[in-house]
């Protein structure tokens, strides 16, 4: 049976998303708070977690299933990240929401 240490997959994914959330604002021009950043970041992380645990007990189907639904969930949790750093003004939440969403593809 694999090991998986859910407080390495918690960190990884903490410095991942708050590097992402900089540089989302490095090329939008703009500064959301440290605290912003950090709880947007923290809520990543999380659910990475909870996907981790998902994917983790269940037959192929069944993972089949589970991963599409995370799939789902990462683009709403990408948002949720997005409004809890930056905002949510119309149209600034779009262009960072989509900004945030090439950055995490470059990187």
């Amino acid at each position: 049976m694999k090991s998986i240490y859910l407080d390495l997959v918690f960190f990884v994914n903490f410095l991942m998303d708050y590097l992402l959330l900089y540089l989302t604002g490095l090329f939008r021009h703009t500064k959301p708070k440290r605290g912003r950043r950090f709880a947007a970041a923290v809520c990543g992380a999380l659910c990475t977690c909870v996907s981790v645990l998902m994917l983790m007990h269940g037959s192929f189907l069944q993972g089949f299933l589970k991963s599409i639904f995370i799939v789902c969930l990462v683009v709403i949790f990408a948002a949720v990240i997005t409004a809890v750093a930056y905002g949510v003004k119309k149209t600034a939440f779009l262009i960072n929401y989509l900004t945030f969403l090439a950055v995490t593809f470059v990187m």
